[in-house]
C-alpha cells in the first residue's frame, strides 16, 4: 500500500485529497491485482475514481460521487459532541452515484469474491451503474456481455 492523505481548511470539517495504490494477490488474476484510488471530500460531498488492474491491464473503472458526514466523527474526536453511530454506513458514504465499467472481467474473481460454488469460467465485460443508498443501491442501468464456458 502506498497513499499520501492531505487535509486542509478547519479540521473539525476538512477538505480532503487521498491518492493511493493498493496491490494484492486476487483469485483469477494471472498478475499482481492493482487499485489505484483518487478520492477527493469537500464539504461533505465526496468524488471518486477506482481503477483496477490485472498487472497493468485494465479490468475495472469505477468513477462517482456521494456525501459524507465525516465532520461529526472529527466534531466527535475534537469538541466532546456525541459519539457518532459507526454502524451507520451513511456516516461515510450515502447517496451514491457511481458508474462501474468492466473489461474482461476474470469470472473465477467475482466468485471467490462472492464465495459461488459454480464451475464455470469466462470473462464479463460492460458497465453497471447505481444509485442511493450503499445498503440499498438502486440499479440505474447494467450492460453487461458474459463470455462463459462449464467446467474449470
Amino acid at each position: 500500500v502506498s497513499a499520501v492523505v492531505r487535509l486542509r481548511g478547519d479540521i473539525r470539517d476538512p477538505d480532503v485529497d487521498a491518492q493511493g495504490v493498493i496491490e494484492a494477490r486476487v483469485a483469477g488474476l494471472e498478475r499482481t491485482g492493482r487499485a489505484e484510488f483518487d478520492v477527493h471530500r469537500k464539504a461533505g460531498l465526496l468524488d471518486a475514481q477506482v481503477d483496477l488492474y490485472d498487472g497493468y491491464d485494465a479490468l475495472v473503472e469505477a468513477g462517482g460521487t456521494a456525501t459524507t458526514r465525516l465532520n461529526e466523527v472529527m466534531d466527535w474526536l475534537l469538541v466532546g459532541a456525541p459519539k457518532p453511530d459507526f454502524k451507520d454506513l451513511s456516516l461515510f458514504v450515502s447517496e451514491l452515484d457511481v458508474t462501474t465499467w468492466l473489461d474482461h472481467i476474470p469470472v473465477e474473481t467475482v466468485r471467490a469474491l462472492v464465495g459461488s460454488p459454480l464451475d464455470i469460467d469466462g470473462t464479463i465485460d460492460g458497465r453497471i451503474g447505481v444509485q442511493g443508498s450503499p445498503r440499498t443501491p438502486l440499479l440505474l442501468d447494467a450492460n453487461l456481455d458474459a463470455h462463459l464456458t462449464a467446467g474449470g
